[in-house]
């Protein structure tokens, strides 16, 4: 009956018959009265009860509310930011087979992973110990039918170097699972897997093996010369790697117009990492005449496939008005998306557009938390904020 009218939004109705039921000590009832508090539905919106509530309920063993606690600790809402008590609770419900805190526990390890891998590279070993931890609890989360996990999952099969070795075949399995069951980020997912399909033969030759087994081991003019003639051919992968050796001088003398160059001939086939590179290429002006509008236009590609790089370079497009009308409201819109996938420059870039009541509504307490959080991550102006105002 509660479920009936609460799913109808007969709130008023739903809370008379679940209130009761809480403060004999039901701990479902508990939970749901936490979910009511946290949503605002049926009662004032209230996260100091949500709280209250749901910590009854958790320490009964009642997985949503164990989720719940363990959100609340891992943003700061009402109770002080604890990432090893997010951990702890998050983990109880996953235990438990909760699909929701199943995806959250390995996307809190996917988010940690990816902020070391950022930080000292991919290959660091407590990076791949937490990318395998997160395959873990996707791979969970993926089999309960989370669209999300299985997105997410087709993008560690398909890069390779997160927590799984590259394989193609599962990479086009999860993502072709995912996009099928049309969820927002199955959408964003959905070039993956067609990219996916586009390049598996290629991945398949032996000729692309060696260039990863020569790449792999930093033996790159002989991984150059490998990769060279399928880029010659027009194959997208092959170009946009291509391109970043020359970008990073990898076995080839460092030419950013050779990069550009192929990076442009990637670009027109889709290939995400090179709008990225192209449109940090016009930002900076390597190998191109510096021009902020061309930098918008491929950023924005980028943006649209996904990249939170994209999505905090175009940040600070609308931040400091460069080829762009300047708007610290755009400007907000973009480093949220960075921001929230962990991105630690955004994190501080979001907290100084709080703290400071630029193009939102000054939050000084909101601005705190997303500096902390670039803080926790080592982002230097943060740490540097966060003594200058003596916390």
């Amino acid at each position: 009956m509660f479920k009936e009218l609460y799913s109808n939004k007969r709130y008023s109705e739903a809370v008379k018959l679940i209130f009761p039921l809480a403060e004999k000590g039901d701990a479902l009832a508990q939970s749901w009265v936490g979910n009511m508090y946290e949503r605002g539905n049926g009662v004032p919106q209230n996260y100091a009860l949500a709280y209250s509530w749901f910590r009854k309920a958790a320490e009964k063993g009642e997985a949503f509310a164990q989720f719940s606690v363990g959100r609340m600790y891992e943003y700061g809402r009402v109770v002080k930011q604890d990432r090893a008590e997010a951990y702890k609770w998050i983990h109880k419900a996953a235990e438990q087979g909760d699909r929701d805190a199943t995806f959250g526990l390995g996307f809190m390890y996917f988010t940690d992973a990816g902020d070391l891998a950022k930080d000292y590279g991919k290959e660091h070993a407590q990076a791949q110990a937490y990318y395998a931890k997160a395959y873990k609890w996707f791979l969970k989360a993926a089999e309960l039918g989370d669209a999300d996990a299985q997105a997410i999952l087709g993008e560690m099969y398909a890069d390779g170097t997160m927590g799984v070795k590259q394989n193609w075949e599962e990479a086009h399995k999860w993502s072709k699972l995912a996009a099928e069951q049309g969820d927002e980020l199955a959408l964003d997912v959905y070039e993956v897997l067609k990219q996916a399909n586009d390049e598996l033969e290629f991945y398949k030759t032996e000729v692309t093996y060696n260039f990863h087994h020569y790449y792999d081991n930093k033996r790159y003019v002989e991984a150059a010369n490998v990769i060279r003639p399928y880029a010659e051919q027009g194959n997208p992968d092959a170009q946009d790697k291509l391109g970043s050796m020359y970008y990073f001088g990898q076995g080839l003398a460092q030419n950013f117009t050779e990069a550009y160059q192929w990076f442009i001939k990637a670009e027109k086939q889709g290939i995400m990492n090179a709008q990225l590179k192209l449109g940090c290429m016009y930002y900076e002006g390597k190998g191109v005449t510096q021009d902020f509008s061309q930098a918008y236009h491929y950023l924005s590609k980028a943006a649209a496939q996904g990249s939170r790089d994209a999505f905090f370079n175009l940040g600070l497009l609308y931040y400091y008005g460069k080829g762009v009308t300047q708007s610290y409201e755009e400007a907000h819109k973009w480093c949220t998306k960075a921001a929230e996938q962990g991105y630690a420059a955004a994190q501080y870039l979001l907290g100084k557009l709080y703290y400071e009541g630029k193009g939102v509504k000054k939050d000084e307490k909101t601005g705190l938390i997303w500096i902390q959080k670039a803080s926790a991550q080592g982002y230097k102006g943060a740490i540097d904020f966060l003594k200058t105002i003596g916390k």
